[in-house]
């Protein structure tokens, strides 16, 4: 009787090839995962058409600056957990009759940005009608409209939390 020889494994290459197929799979399904369930990653709203209309956009701050207004972010008076906007023109008077609105966002929770109208309280100050919360630093993108004048203007604050 004679020994038989080993028949060679024709499957085992070919196993191997799509056992790390499936591994890269699994691999980039579970990074997919972990990089779309964390409440940090936020993807920009429209992100195509601001981009198509950035010139636009780029006007509308640039006439901020020409026409001199200032704007600052004004913390909660005392009893008040609400913070509000101060609009004043290039003369230092405060800018009545605007329609404001804002798009907040604290940097690291950008996922829950406020799209919020903002009322007048005072003259030249305009009231964050939602609460600024967690503190941090947050990123505030306002359109200001005055009669035929449209402007924006963004600019970057930390919030601090509120007694």
């Amino acid at each position: 009787m004679t020994a038989t020889e080993p028949k060679p494994n024709y499957l085992l290459w070919p196993g191997m090839v799509f056992m790390l197929i499936g591994l890269s799979a699994v691999a980039m399904g579970t990074t997919l995962y972990f990089a779309v369930s964390d409440p940090t990653v936020a993807v920009e709203p429209d992100y195509y058409q601001r981009e198509l209309h950035w010139d636009d956009e780029a006007a509308l701050r640039r006439r901020f600056d020409e026409l001199g207004w200032s704007l600052e972010l004004r913390a909660p008076a005392e009893g008040s957990p609400r913070h509000a906007l101060v609009l004043t023109t290039s003369l230092d008077q405060p800018l009545e009759g605007a329609n404001v609105r804002v798009n907040a966002f604290q940097d690291a929770h950008a996922r829950d940005a406020l799209d919020l109208t903002c009322p007048p309280v005072e003259p030249g100050v305009y009231a964050i009608p939602a609460e600024l919360t967690p503190p941090g630093h947050w990123t505030f993108r306002v359109t200001i409209r005055r009669g035929p004048e449209t402007v924006s203007h963004e600019f970057e604050s930390d919030v601090e939390s509120v007694p």
